[in-house]
């Protein structure tokens, strides 16, 4: 990928391919929240709230095991409370996991964009318009990665 087809791209999937290695786990954690923080208002339980708040806290540091266990299992309910079968909701359950990865961050945004209407065929057939503001969101997670930002000491 180039410059100039990184500014323009509306692609996120492309766009996270090529990143992949070249942006942290944490960036990758924020561009996955706030991919899922497109559907906030839409979203059917407060408990999916909790998720996207914790994965945006854990992309800053480490969250207490007792914690991440309560809003894990309040995901877990809201699932069976609502869907009445282990199904893929536009919140993904990485978001809890501490470890993250490029490949979690894509099943996010595709989980996202899919309003939970997942398809194992990744971003084909999403709307347009969600997927621009993916890669519009990458872009500004993940800076531009062909220009390095320096920082002036005074």
């Amino acid at each position: 990928m180039t410059e100039a087809e990184w500014l323009v791209s509306g692609d996120p999937e492309l766009m996270l391919d090529w990143l992949a290695s070249r942006v942290s786990p944490r960036r990758l954690r924020l561009f996955a929240c706030a991919c899922s923080r497109l559907n906030w208002e839409d979203l059917p339980d407060q408990r999916f709230h909790a998720v996207i708040l914790i994965g945006e806290r854990l992309a800053d540091g480490p969250v207490a095991k007792a914690e991440l266990d309560v809003v894990h299992l309040g995901f877990e309910r809201a699932v069976e409370d609502l869907y009445q079968e282990d199904i893929p909701t536009s919140v993904p359950r990485q978001l809890l996991f501490p470890m993250f990865t490029s490949s979690d961050a894509q099943e996010c945004a595709a989980l996202a964009a899919y309003q939970g209407q997942f398809s194992p065929s990744g971003f084909e057939g999403i709307e347009v318009e969600l997927t621009h503001d993916q890669a519009d969101i990458l872009r500004d997670v993940a800076g531009n990665p062909f220009r390095a930002v320096r920082f002036e000491q005074r």
